[in-house]
């Protein structure tokens, strides 16, 4: 893939570099102060750059380059490493499998974004589910009605159940709260699937929906602190099956131990 790629370690001053927006998550400028208020020239890495188009894209390291400008007063030439012949879609790769000295780890939902941008099977595949399903999924962390911010929470989900079974969550969550932000929380996401993976043959779905819209999604959120167990998912699905089976006959109601001892390991 990247056979043809070459390198050169090369000066550049700053305000020749750009960000590519496609894959790259936007400069923080609360953590560009703080990195450089514990800046060590020693442990500096030099910023990876791609010279693609006579442009260059910064996708290693802008918060180093931000830091260096930051220390100078202005733009400065600082050490570089080019790399001649990446497409947008290897920058994209490159930059979801970052790990510098001082770069943090890369966000769950920049990361996706980026592997989007790189064609990645999977994401694409997530991606267009969401959105059909009426979500929006554009890896943003800012919550709106729609919005789907937790976007490790869903993928953990999309990776452990089929695609039959995935689609049916987002329904339910959909026709419940029609995609008010707040059911949109990982905790909801993640209550609603494992009441429904685990009590799938027996769940009347269109009562769960109907029980579940005339409920805030924050009454849920409050009643699942209230159980001990320390699996976040698992308390929120035991306080979403009480809602189901409040009023129902005893024979009817569904039984809390499929979820108590539910782990998405063994899924």
């Amino acid at each position: 893939m990247f056979e043809d790629v070459t390198t050169r370690m090369q000066r550049i001053n700053t305000k020749k570099m750009l960000i590519d927006p496609a894959y790259q998550r936007e400069l923080n400028p609360t953590r560009v102060k703080k990195i450089a208020s514990k800046f060590n020239p020693c442990l500096v890495n030099e910023v990876k750059v791609s010279n693609r188009d006579g442009k260059y894209y910064i996708f290693d390291g802008q918060h180093t380059a931000a830091v260096l400008k930051m220390r100078n007063g202005g733009d400065v030439d600082i050490d570089c490493k080019v790399f001649y012949g990446l497409t947008q879609k290897d920058e994209a790769e490159l930059f979801a499998q970052q790990s510098g000295e001082m770069a943090r780890r890369v966000e769950s939902n920049a990361k996706m974004k980026a592997l989007y941008t790189a064609g990645d099977v999977d994401i694409v595949e997530l991606k267009n589910l969401v959105e059909k399903a009426g979500f929006i999924f554009d890896f943003a962390g800012y919550k709106t009605n729609r919005r789907i911010c937790c976007c490790a929470q869903v993928y953990r989900i999309f990776r452990m159940t089929t695609c039959q079974e995935f689609r049916t969550i987002l329904q339910i969550i959909m026709d419940s709260w029609n995609g008010e932000k707040d059911s949109l929380r990982r905790e909801i996401i993640g209550g609603v699937a494992i009441l429904y993976l685990v009590h799938k043959p027996n769940l009347d779905i269109d009562r769960m929906v109907q029980v579940f819209q005339k409920e805030y999604p924050n009454s849920i959120l409050r009643a699942g602190k209230e159980f001990t167990t320390s699996q976040a998912d698992i308390k929120y699905a035991r306080a979403l099956l009480r809602l189901y089976n409040k009023g129902r006959k005893v024979k009817h109601r569904l039984s809390e131990e499929p979820v108590i001892e539910f782990s998405w390991s063994k899924r």
